[in-house]
């Protein structure tokens, strides 16, 4: 009986290292890693770990979503879906691009260009949706704002019966806590930015309001690229703000290709702490 007993606590540990092992063989990503292959190294992820840990692979992607549009039923039809979709961009989303660059009065950014498009793919953008922990917004939520918002270029994010305004962060109190923060916390500029590394807690200057362009969310945090601190380095930096942290916000990456793939690499690790 004992020798069962151990036997049996030793073939968990061993599966449990098994998949932590499994999980770190994907969790970091390339230099570089582009949108698809970051969506990519999911799927691979995904694809080596069921065989052995299906429960966990799938107790992890069937976690509750925010919308419920976005969680995956059939992992292997999700799959196979991804993996056949088409990589021509439909003509819908480079029109719901060109209305987002006519918002912004400006280019895209490439990294927000190559995420959207990506998006623009039904089979992919199901894929991506089901497997991230945050919810990712849809470029056609950003180009049509309410009456109210109406002057938001791509922050206000509205669905059939509400919307959000993640300018509204920056205003009000918030432009007396910003001129009372630490200099050396805020930032108004891309200098300011170049002086600091992913992961710093920053104050940004509410005039770069106006220039948010909102990625995702989930319940009190939006993260947001600030289109008027690109620069060398930094061509679509990415910044996350929570409700309780009082005013501050965190430098997340230095464009969206990075910031995605750390979302991939968070879902992979969620998957391990199934085990």
């Amino acid at each position: 009986m004992r020798l069962a007993f151990v036997a049996a606590i030793s073939f968990a540990v061993e599966k449990s290292v098994t998949l932590t092992t499994l999980c770190e063989r994907f969790v970091s990503a390339p230099a570089g890693e582009s949108i698809m292959q970051a969506a990519a190294r999911a799927a691979d992820f995904v694809e080596a770990a069921l065989p052995e840990f299906t429960e966990a692979v799938t107790e992890s992607l069937r976690r509750p979503k925010l919308l419920a549009a976005d969680g995956i039923g059939d992992l292997g039809a999700a799959l196979t879906a991804f993996r056949s979709a088409s990589t021509r961009v439909p003509h819908e989303t480079q029109r719901i691009i060109a209305l987002a660059e006519e918002r912004l009065s400006a280019s895209l950014p490439s990294a927000v260009r190559e995420l959207w498009e990506f998006l623009g793919e039904a089979s992919r953008a199901r894929w991506v949706r089901g497997v991230l922990t945050h919810t990712l917004i849809d470029p056609r939520q950003l180009v049509t704002p309410p009456l109210w918002a109406s002057d938001a270029r791509l922050c206000c994010v509205a669905d059939e019966d509400s919307a959000s305004d993640t300018r509204e962060r920056f205003a009000d109190d918030y432009e007396e806590w910003f001129a009372e923060a630490d200099s050396r916390q805020r930032v108004t500029d891309h200098a300011d930015l170049a002086a600091r590394q992913p992961g710093a807690l920053v104050m940004l200057d509410p005039k770069l309001r106006d220039s948010l362009i909102s990625v995702a969310y989930w319940h009190d945090t939006d993260w947001f690229v600030v289109y008027d601190l690109r620069g060398d380095g930094a061509e679509s930096p990415v910044f996350s703000n929570h409700d309780d942290d009082g005013g501050l916000s965190e430098y997340i990456a230095r464009d969206v290709r990075a910031w995605f793939s750390l979302e991939v690499s968070q879902a992979i690790r969620a998957v391990a702490e199934q085990e």
